[in-house]
């Protein structure tokens, strides 16, 4: 009895549809059952792109989408069969995504976000939202990556940047870039706890941060502002400006050289970025990296 070519496994099936080596009628239904939703760029749970986003733990997390899983031509391999050969049905590779986003720390908080779904509108954020969807028409890999400037958004408290960054992270993980989301804050803390165990921390923690394709930091001057913070912000910063890599920062400092209107004594809360985080470091900034300041009210505030 011949075997059926639902049980055969998906390389089986492909390596005789290759060699045509199937009778003609188990062919014929191979390639007219379902079209992949993921091929056709048309699952309503993953927009074409083949992974799913889930807010559990700490940081957010990512899988395959059912289309994929439950696709009757690969049996979720991702692979597009309906021309006769097997090639991937979306590039980048929805296997390779769930990867990248799964390493790239995002806070579970916003596992969803989307550039589509900025609420705060109360400022400039229809303009920004805008001026973020050119930037990153213009990002693609290789030498095109090393060629592009980064991003530094200002802003008050609640305005979105945070929001923000987070939705340009996927965005890039959509393009097959590798990115990982820090908050420098926490960085330093985490740090500091691996000095105190006397672990590596370049190893475990500083070199992963340079080898990224897009390094994005929320809050980049927050703290003491210490020669401790100080040096790691120079390994960063120096380290990716001399690889010519990306990186991508929030800030609550002012990227104006020189604040007015401040009592002298607020100076430490309310400082430039320039301040914050040296002028060497400020100098490459400023070469390699957009300005763009988001306003509008705290959005949090209102929605509380």
């Amino acid at each position: 009895m011949e075997p059926s070519h639902e049980k055969q496994s998906l390389l089986e099936r492909l390596d005789a549809l290759n060699k045509d080596e199937l009778p003609l009628k188990s062919k014929g239904e191979i390639l007219s059952q379902n079209t992949c939703a993921l091929a056709a760029g048309k699952c309503e749970h993953c927009r074409g792109y083949g992974i799913v986003f889930s807010p559990k733990g700490f940081y957010a997390s990512s899988e395959l989408c059912g289309c994929v899983l439950k696709c009757r031509q690969c049996q979720g391999a991702a692979m597009d069969v309906s021309s006769g050969a097997a090639r991937p049905c979306h590039s980048p590779s929805p296997t390779v995504m769930v990867n990248l986003f799964n390493q790239a720390n995002i806070p579970s908080r916003y596992a969803l976000a989307r550039l589509e779904n900025f609420k705060n509108f109360t400022g400039n954020g229809e303009a920004m939202i805008s001026q973020v969807k050119s930037w990153l028409q213009l990002i693609g890999k290789g030498e095109n990556l090393n060629q592009q400037k980064g991003i530094i958004v200002e802003g008050g408290v609640g305005v979105g940047k945070t929001y923000l960054l987070t939705s340009i992270a996927k965005h890039l993980i959509f393009k097959g870039l590798s990115v990982k989301f820090v908050d420098f804050f926490q960085l330093i803390t985490e740090i500091k706890a691996k000095y105190s165990l006397k672990q590596d921390v370049d190893e475990s923690i500083l070199n992963p941060l340079l080898k990224v394709d897009v390094l994005i930091i929320d809050e980049l001057g927050k703290g003491r502002r210490t020669n401790f913070e100080q040096t790691i912000i120079d390994q960063l910063v120096m380290g990716r400006y001399n690889q010519q890599k990306l990186i991508i920062a929030s800030t609550n400092c002012s990227l104006k050289n020189v604040i007015t209107n401040i009592d002298p004594s607020d100076f430490h809360n309310f400082p430039t970025l320039k301040a914050a985080v040296g002028e060497r470091i400020y100098s490459r900034l400023s070469e390699t990296c957009r300005f763009w300041e988001l306003t509008g009210n705290d959005y949090r505030y209102r929605k509380g």
